[in-house]
């Protein structure tokens, strides 16, 4: 019944116009509106699986959360916001490929489920590796920005100049926020954590 009184609703338009033309136009704004919504979605369920799969296996293994709230904004920021807001200005009238449930399987689940198991073995070994818990938390958010940061070029590809452009300012955007907020994201060093490893060898 909806569907009817859509298509009843673009007939008439197109009745009033008098020009086939006006149908073309109704349909690329509908393309441009799919395909926005489909590769949002996909930047956006990243977030939701990571999130969901993680808390839910700090539970069952009882650890913690391996992201403080300032990391999420961040990597929210230049991994959902800012690429969802951006590839909006570009036109895609282009007939989708997939639905938003296939988009978001074919790439949001790789890339969160990639993240989810870094951060399970890391905890599971440790001890062996010689890590804490900021180190842990170190490690998984710069693994979480490089898979993130992968995903958006999985959805820009094939890259033009305007494409390129924001996955350049992504990049540029999380690695200089991640060296100048340093403190506040509570990073750990590589030597810092090399320095503790090679400790922990003595020890033993």
């Amino acid at each position: 019944m909806k569907v009817a009184t859509q298509t009843l609703n673009i007939s008439q338009i197109v009745i009033i116009d008098g020009m086939l033309s006006t149908l073309v136009d109704v349909v690329r704004e509908g393309r441009q509106t799919i395909n926005n919504i489909t590769r949002s979605a996909s930047l956006f369920y990243l977030r939701t699986i990571l999130t969901i799969s993680v808390a839910i296996l700090a539970i069952l293994i009882n650890v913690r959360f391996p992201f403080i709230p300032f990391q999420v904004t961040l990597t929210n920021i230049f991994v959902g916001g800012l690429p969802s807001l951006l590839i909006m200005f570009e036109l895609h009238d282009y007939k989708p490929k997939y639905t938003v449930l296939e988009h978001v399987v074919l790439y949001a689940l790789p890339s969160a489920l990639g993240i989810v198991t870094m951060w399970f073995i890391l905890v599971l070994f440790n001890k062996p590796l010689g890590l804490d818990l900021k180190a842990i938390q170190s490690i998984v958010f710069f693994v979480n920005g490089i898979l993130s940061i992968h995903l958006i070029y999985r959805i820009l590809t094939p890259l033009n100049r305007f494409r390129a452009f924001i996955l350049a300012l992504d990049i540029a955007g999380f690695l200089i926020t991640s060296i100048v907020m340093h403190p506040l994201l509570e990073l750990v060093s590589f030597t810092q954590t090399s320095s503790y490893n090679f400790g922990c060898c003595r020890a033993h």
